[in-house]
C-alpha cells in the first residue's frame, strides 16, 4: 500500500540504510574474478596501504616528463573544441537549441558534433583526401563560422543566442526547459568537482598512455593506422573488425592525420575518446537537476565519474566510452521530447507553483502545433545513430527501445494528452492551479500522427547519423552489416565456414536461466571495476516522489511524475541487461553502456530524502567508496597506469610486453616486410606486415596450401616450393612470423585453421623456402612451461610437441625467406 505523499516514516529511512549498509559490506566480500593472482577486495583495501610501483615508474616518472604530453593534448583539444564548434552550428540548424539550458546545450553540442567530425573524417577518408590541411581547416571554418554568428548576428539568427523562432517574437507559448533546480545546494557541485580532480587527472593522463590492451592493438587503433598508412579510407579483407561501423576509431584516425604520425596521433585520438567520460558526467548532472533535483545531478555525475569502469574504458580507448555516452544522450533527447510532447510540468513549476522560470520564459511544456517536439526526437535519433556507429550493439540498445518509445509514448499518453485530463491534473495539485490559464495540448485527438511525426523524425536521425557507415559497407561488401546477418545479405570475403566461427564465438553459449541470477551478482557487485555506489543507491530512486514532502523544496518534490520517470529509467536497465544476456556473448564491458543510466538513478536515490540520518549515511558510505575507487584505479588491476612516466620507459614497458613484435622492430632491416601467422594486434609493428585475424581466411595457408576436394586443412599438402616462393616474392615477404602462444589460445578458444602447425614449418625449411629461425633464447623466444595451464600443456604435447624445449615453450618463431 503507497505511503502518502507528505509523510516520510523513520522506518523507511532506516531501512534505507541498513540496505546501504548490507549492500556495501556485501560488495567489499567478494573476490576479483579477473585478477591474476586472485585477490579480494579486502585484499585491495590492503594494498592501499602500502600500493606497488615499478622501477620504471620510480626511476623514469615525474612531472618533468609533462611537456612530452604537450603535442598530444594540443591536437586532442583542437578536436574536441572544434567538435563543440561543428555541434553548435548544427544544433542551430535544429532550432532546439534556445530551448535547452547552457549546460544541455554544451552536451548535446559537443556529443554531435564529435559524430559530425567523424563522418567528416570518414568522408574525406573514403575519398582519398586524408590531409591534415584540409580537416584542419575544415574545422577552423566552422570556428569563424560560429564566431560570425556569434559576433554579427545572421538572418533569423540572434547575435548571442539560438534561432529566434515565430513564437518568440508573436508571445505564444513554446515548450521551455531552461529552468535551474531550486533546491540544488549552491556549494555542492563545487565539493563534487574538487572531488572529480583527481579522477579526471587519472582519466586524463591514462589516456595518453601507450596501449597494451589486445583489442586496441588489433583493431581500435590498428585499422585507423592502416587507413593512415594508405591514405584512404577502405575494404580491409584481412580484417575483419574493420568493417565495423568506427565512430571512435574515426576520431583516432583524426588524430593521426592531424599529428601526422600514427603513433603520437594515436594518443590525441585516445585523448578524445576519454573526453567522453567527462561529457556523460555532464549530462548526468544536467538530466538528474531537470527530473530530479539538483543534488541528485551532481551525485549522479560525481559516482559516474568515480566508476572504476569509466576509467578502464576511457584509458584503454574502447568503444564503450562513446557508447554510453550517445546512449544517454539519446535517452536524454528521447525524454526531453515526451515532455515537449505530452506538456508534463517542469520542477519549477511543481516547486514553486509559477508559471514561468524566473526570466518571462514559461514553464509548461507542450506541443505548440508546429512540430517543434519532432526536432527533439530528430537529435535523439541523431544520437541513437551516433550509439550505432560506435558498435552493432547500439542497434538493440539504444536504437529499438528508444525508437520503440518515439513512436510508442503518443499512443500511450493518448488519454493524458487529451485537454480535459490536462486540465484536472492541474487542478489536482495546489502548485499547478496557478496554471489553469495556459492552453492544453490541441493535438490529443491525434495521437497516431504524432506517433508517424516522431518516429519518422527519430528514424531520420539514427540514418542520418549511422547510414554512412552502413552504405560504406554495402558498397564494399553487399552486406551494410558485415559481417552480420551473413545468411540474409550474404558478403564478400565471407562463406558458411567463417560465419559459423564468428556466430559461435560471439554468441552466448547457453540460455540456462540459472546464468541469469550469476550474471546479475557479477553486473550489480562481482565484476571487477564496478562501484558499490552504484546498485547500493539506484533501488532507492523509487522512493523519489513516493515518500516525500511537497512542501520541501530542498528535498524531491512529492510529485508522482518523478516516481514514474525512476520507474522507467528501470525498465530500461532492466531491457539494457537481458539484451546484454540474450543477445551478446556476455563479455563483461558489453553491459557497460548501462552504467549512466544506473548513475542517474544512483543521484536521484542518494539524495531521495533529506532526513540528517540519512545524509549522514549516505555521505559516510559514499566517502568510503571513493576513496576504495580513487587508490583501486590507480593500481596495475584497473590497466596501465604510469601515468607521468618517460614515454621511451613506457616503449620499453610496451616491448618486454610483446617480445615477439619487440624482435621484429629491432633485428628485421628496415626494409623487411614480414607475414604473419597467428599474430593480429600489431599496431606496435614498425616494419610493414601482412596478417589476418582469427576470423579471416589465413593468408598462409591460401598461399601455402594446395585445396584438394574431400581433405580437410590439417591434411592438405603444401603447393610445390617453388610456387611458394613465387609468391612470397610477388608480395614482398621477407621474413614469416609466426606466434604460436596466440596459436595455441585460439585452438583452444575460437579455433584455428588446422594447417597450421610447427611440423609444416619444419618442411618449408626442408625444402628451402625458409631458412632456420632467427629467435632463440636471448629474443625472449620461450616461456616456463609450467607458465602454461593444464590445458595448454595437454595441447602443445598432442599437437605441437616440437614446441617443447624440456622445460620451456616456444611462444613464437621468425624465419626468413630464402631468395635461392
Amino acid at each position: 500500500m503507497p505511503v502518502s505523499s507528505d509523510v516520510r516514516p523513520r522506518w523507511v529511512v532506516w531501512a534505507s540504510i541498513a540496505w546501504l549498509i548490507g549492500f556495501l559490506l556485501l560488495f567489499y566480500s567478494f573476490t576479483l574474478p579477473n585478477s591474476q593472482p586472485q585477490l579480494s577486495r579486502v585484499d585491495v583495501w590492503l594494498l592501499l596501504i602500502d600500493p606497488p610501483q615499478s622501477a620504471d615508474a620510480a626511476k623514469h616518472s615525474g612531472w618533468r616528463y609533462l611537456p612530452q604530453r604537450f603535442d598530444v593534448m594540443a591536437v586532442a583539444a583542437f578536436i574536441v573544441c572544434g567538435a563543440w564548434v561543428v555541434g553548435r552550428l548544427l544544433m542551430r540548424a535544429l532550432r532546439v537549441d534556445a530551448r535547452l539550458t547552457h549546460l544541455e546545450r554544451c552536451v548535446f553540442s559537443t556529443g554531435l558534433g564529435l559524430a559530425a567530425v567523424s563522418l567528416l573524417t570518414l568522408g574525406c577518408g573514403l575519398a582519398g583526401f586524408l590531409d591534415r590541411r584540409l580537416l584542419g581547416g575544415l574545422l577552423v571554418a566552422a570556428l569563424v563560422g560560429e564566431a560570425v554568428i556569434r559576433g554579427v548576428g545572421c538572418g533569423k539568427f540572434k547575435i548571442a543566442g539560438g534561432p529566434r523562432t515565430p513564437n518568440e517574437s508573436s508571445g505564444r507559448r513554446n515548450f521551455e526547459f531552461s529552468t535551474p533546480d531550486p533546491g540544488e545546494r549552491g556549494g555542492l557541485k563545487w565539493v563534487c568537482l574538487l572531488i572529480a580532480v583527481p579522477f579526471l587527472l587519472a582519466i586524463g593522463l591514462g589516456a595518453m598512455l601507450p596501449s597494451f590492451d589486445f583489442d586496441v592493438k588489433e583493431y581500435h587503433l590498428q585499422g585507423p593506422k592502416e587507413y593512415f598508412q594508405n591514405g584512404r579510407v577502405g575494404f580491409l579483407p584481412h580484417n575483419v573488425y574493420t568493417s565495423f561501423p568506427f565512430l571512435t576509431e574515426m576520431l583516432s584516425l583524426l588524430g593521426m592525420v592531424l599529428r601526422d604520425d600514427w603513433s603520437r596521433g594515436a594518443l590525441a585520438g585516445k585523448a578524445v575518446l576519454a573526453s567522453f567520460a567527462p561529457l556523460t558526467a555532464l549530462g548526468l548532472y544536467a538530466a538528474g537537476r531537470r527530473w530530479f533535483s539538483g543534488t541528485a545531478g551532481c551525485l549522479a555525475a560525481l559516482i559516474y565519474l568515480t566508476t572504476p569502469w569509466t576509467y578502464r574504458i576511457s584509458i584503454i580507448a574502447y568503444a564503450e566510452g562513446g557508447l554510453s555516452f550517445y546512449l544517454f544522450a539519446a535517452l536524454f533527447a528521447v525524454m526531453l521530447g515526451i515532455q515537449a510532447s505530452v506538456g508534463r510540468p517542469s520542477k519549477a513549476v511543481a516547486s514553486t507553483g509559477k508559471d514561468d522560470d524566473g526570466l518571462g520564459r514559461p514553464s509548461y511544456v507542450g506541443d505548440d502545433g508546429l512540430g517543434r517536439p519532432s526536432y527533439v526526437f530528430l537529435l535523439a535519433g541523431l544520437f541513437a545513430g551516433s550509439a550505432m556507429a560506435c558498435k552493432y550493439p547500439g542497434v538493440v540498445q539504444v536504437v529499438v527501445p528508444l525508437g520503440a518509445a518515439a513512436v510508442g509514448f503518443p499512443w500511450f499518453m493518448r488519454k493524458e494528452s487529451k485537454p480535459d485530463a490536462q486540465a484536472k491534473e492541474r487542478a489536482s495539485h495546489p502548485s499547478l492551479a496557478r496554471q489553469a490559464s495556459i492552453p492544453s495540448n490541441p493535438s490529443g485527438g491525434r495521437w497516431w500522427k504524432r506517433c508517424l511525426r516522431y518516429g519518422g523524425a527519430f528514424a531520420l536521425g539514427t540514418a542520418i547519423t549511422v547510414g554512412p557507415w552502413l552504405l560504406k559497407n554495402t558498397v564494399e561488401t553487399g552486406n551494410p552489416v558485415y559481417p552480420l546477418l551473413w545468411s540474409v545479405f550474404d558478403g564478400r570475403d565471407w562463406d558458411a565456414e567463417l560465419n559459423a566461427k564468428w556466430r559461435a564465438a560471439h554468441s552466448p553459449d547457453d540460455y540456462a536461466l540459472s546464468d541469469v541470477g550469476v550474471k546479475l551478482v557479477d553486473v550489480v557487485a562481482q565484476s571487477d571495476w564496478q562501484s558499490p555506489l552504484l546498485f547500493a543507491f539506484a533501488p532507492l530512486a523509487l522512493l523519489v516522489g513516493r515518500i516525500a514532502n511537497p512542501s520541501d523544496v530542498k528535498g524531491r518534490i512529492g510529485n508522482p511524475s518523478y516516481g514514474r520517470t525512476a520507474i522507467w529509467l528501470w525498465c530500461y536497465v532492466a531491457f539494457l541487461f537481458a539484451a546484454w544476456w540474450l543477445l551478446t556473448h556476455r563479455i563483461d564491458r558489453f553491459w557497460v553502456p548501462m552504467i549512466p543510466v544506473v548513475a542517474l538513478l544512483a543521484g536521484a536515490g542518494a539524495s531521495w530524502c533529506a532526513e540528517r540520518a540519512w545524509a549522514i549515511a549516505a555521505a559516510v558510505c559514499i566517502l568510503v567508496a571513493l576513496v576504495y575507487n580513487l587508490k583501486f584505479i590507480t593500481t596495475p588491476l584497473c590497466g596501465y597506469n604510469e601515468y607521468l612516466i618517460d614515454y621511451k620507459a613506457a616503449a620499453r614497458q610496451v616491448e618486454e610486453f610483446e617480445p615477439g613484435i619487440s624482435f621484429l622492430n629491432r633485428h628485421l632491416p628496415q626494409n623487411a616486410k614480414v607475414l604473419c601467422v597467428g599474430e593480429a594486434a600489431l599496431f606496435n609493428a614498425r616494419r610493414p606486415v601482412i596478417y589476418n585475424t582469427v576470423f579471416d581466411r589465413s593468408i598462409f595457408e591460401e598461399w601455402c596450401g594446395r585445396p584438394v576436394a574431400g581433405k580437410p586443412p590439417a591434411d592438405r599438402p603444401l603447393r610445390p616450393a617453388a610456387e611458394i616462393r613465387e609468391r612470397l616474392k610477388a608480395a614482398g615477404v621477407t621474413h614469416v612470423y609466426v606466434n604460436w602462444q596466440e596459436v595455441l589460445r585460439y585452438r583452444r578458444t575460437y579455433g584455428y585453421t588446422k594447417f597450421v602447425t610447427p611440423q609444416r614449418f619444419a618442411e618449408l625449411v626442408r625444402t628451402g623456402v625458409l631458412g632456420p629461425p632467427l629467435t632463440d633464447d636471448e629474443h625472449r623466444a620461450y616461456i616456463r612451461w609450467d607458465a602454461l595451464s593444464l590445458e595448454d600443456r595437454r595441447e602443445v604435447e598432442r599437437w605441437g610437441p616440437a614446441l617443447r624445449k624440456t622445460r620451456a615453450f616456444k611462444r613464437f618463431e621468425v624465419f626468413p625467406v630464402r631468395s635461392d
